[in-house]
């Protein structure tokens, strides 16, 4: 229907289709007999070509279905300047060699690629594809590693673009794929010289239709006209979505349910390059947790000279909302951002914005951008607030941490309250912050004039942090390493929790935090972080 409506009616008597990753023609089953003489079809394996010259008999299926390896097969004669000069036999049949040679015809080339990802020392790999060692260490991806693209050279639905480019310059695309090539990071140098189609139509629906993908995320259907270039950034993605209604592992419906856009934008925009960055100086322990020294090799173990705390912040996207927290010292595994008083706020805006919003399979490749419009003094507070009293906020203070030879302290710089307050509720001598200096946040906090919402939270997690000095000699402190009164947040909420101690103060917390967490949410996309 897609290809109908962009192309004609009856487009198969224009255009010739080639699917060089065909597997078990499962997405050829719904085209018309009348268009089976002008589709090729080429797998890997043997047993597929059978499987289909069975259920595609017509009368040129020995030429028009073959076994071929699309990434490895005929490279050289592919991208070399003059292939006729090179005498070796091709491994392309000739029937296929012709048509493509033809320049009357006009090509579809339709496809299902493998979503396999390398996973090897220099390259990570998404949980969301299979990840296999060495899977993607084809002849294809040594020509993209030549011209530097070592990111997007990992993924084999990015190799099978990387020689139709070369190969069909013209021709007309519709791919089922991830949504990488659109806007991952990774893709920018792929994007920019050697995949800037024009978009024509498409539509998204969850990988939950395929069988055997773990987790739910975004599946797109596009397609694209290789006739026609356009920059990246200058048109308009927008997609159909489909929502899939299951019963178990049974579809029982699927409904268009509106369309999204897929933005686009430099990676210069994202979220996590809005923050600046400043240089690590100093020697300190670095984290794997709140209170867990980070133990693995080579770690980031460098601090600015005033820093605060660290933002991790892995990735750019939802698929790694997960990926963000904050703390009192360098996380150990780095991705992310060290915090000093000069970018606290931005800093936990970047918090509260990757947090707040719900992962979808709809949103999971979405990227976050930094804003488009100024921030609100109230919106910054406000998500200062919510990043406190969040899960997410993994603070601590830690006392006497040996590291490379030397003992170190671990401030808690975000403790909310003053000095003066806590002395008024500490009970104990041994927790008292006697001569001990406010922290960087409650004196930012202190300076500031709040909205309504973030005042409830406030006074709620006052309450809070008041039961927690007035019950900490009842509590496990060895457990959660607390040994001084300016105990972090994840400190405090697993001590009081561990204890059965606040459980309605709580309840009211969570209700006040989802309220300003809403509130928050609603200008995420008024300020150009995310595109609904």
């Amino acid at each position: 229907e897609y290809f109908q409506k962009n192309l004609g009616k009856n487009f198969w008597k224009d255009y010739k289709i080639w699917d060089m990753c065909a597997g078990t023609g499962n997405i050829e089953y719904d085209f018309p007999p009348e268009m089976h003489h002008n589709i090729f079809l080429s797998t890997l394996h043997a047993e597929e070509v059978e499987h289909l010259k069975k259920i595609f008999p017509w009368a040129d299926v020995e030429k028009n279905i073959f076994q071929y390896d699309y990434l490895n097969d005929d490279i050289e004669k592919v991208f070399a300047g003059d292939p006729d000069l090179i005498p070796e036999s091709w491994k392309l049949p000739e029937k296929l060699r012709q048509e493509l040679a033809n320049p009357k015809n006009k090509w579809i080339v339709f496809i299902n690629p493998p979503f396999a990802t390398a996973q090897d020392g220099s390259l990570g790999a998404s949980k969301q594809q299979t990840t296999k060692v060495k899977v993607s260490n084809t002849k294809i991806r040594e020509k993209m590693m030549d011209v530097g693209l070592k990111n997007s050279s990992q993924e084999l639905f990015a190799q099978f673009l990387f020689r139709i480019k070369k190969e069909l310059p013209n021709t007309i695309l519709g791919i089922f794929s991830t949504l990488k090539y659109v806007n991952s990071d990774n893709f920018e140098k792929f994007r920019e010289k050697y995949f800037s189609p024009k978009f024509l139509d498409g539509f998204i629906f969850s990988s939950e239709n395929f069988h055997g993908p773990r987790g739910k995320w975004t599946v797109g259907f596009l397609i694209w006209d290789f006739s026609v270039s356009e920059k990246w950034g200058k048109q308009k993605i927008e997609v159909s979505v489909f929502e899939t209604k299951l019963k178990g592992k049974e579809i029982i419906y699927i409904e268009n349910v509106g369309k999204k856009e897929l933005p686009n934008f430099p990676k210069k925009y994202f979220l996590n390059n809005w923050v600046i960055r400043p240089k690590n100086t100093e020697t300190f322990p670095p984290l794997s947790s709140a209170i867990n020294i980070y133990s693995s090799k080579n770690p980031l173990d460098k601090k600015p000279i005033n820093g605060i705390g660290y933002l991790m912040a892995k990735g750019n996207d939802f698929l790694n909302q997960n990926g963000t927290a904050f703390f009192s010292a360098p996380y150990g595994n780095a991705h992310g951002i060290p915090m000093v008083p000069e970018n606290f706020e931005k800093a936990m805006v970047v918090h509260a914005v990757r947090r707040i919003p719900k992962a979808t399979w709809k949103n999971d490749r979405d990227q976050f951008r930094a804003p488009t419009a100024e921030l609100p003094k109230e919106f910054v507070l406000e998500c200062i607030v919510w990043s406190l009293f969040s899960n997410s906020n993994q603070s601590s203070s830690l006392k006497n941490v040996p590291y490379k030879g030397q003992i170190f302290q671990i401030r808690n710089e975000f403790f909310p309250f003053s000095t003066a307050e806590v002395k008024n509720w500490v009970h104990d001598s041994d927790f008292s912050p006697q001569n001990a200096q406010n922290s960087f946040v409650a004196n930012f906090l202190e300076t500031q004039t709040f909205s309504p919402e973030s005042e409830e939270m406030l006074l709620i997690g006052r309450k809070i942090y008041q039961l927690f000095f007035s019950e900490i000699a009842r509590l496990r402190t060895p457990k959660y390493k607390i040994e001084r009164f300016d105990a972090g947040w994840w400190q405090i909420r697993n001590a009081l929790s561990d204890g059965n101690f606040g459980e309605d103060l709580f309840i009211t917390l969570k209700k006040a935090h989802k309220i300003l967490g809403e509130k928050i949410e609603k200008q995420i996309y008024e300020f150009g972080f995310l595109t609904p």
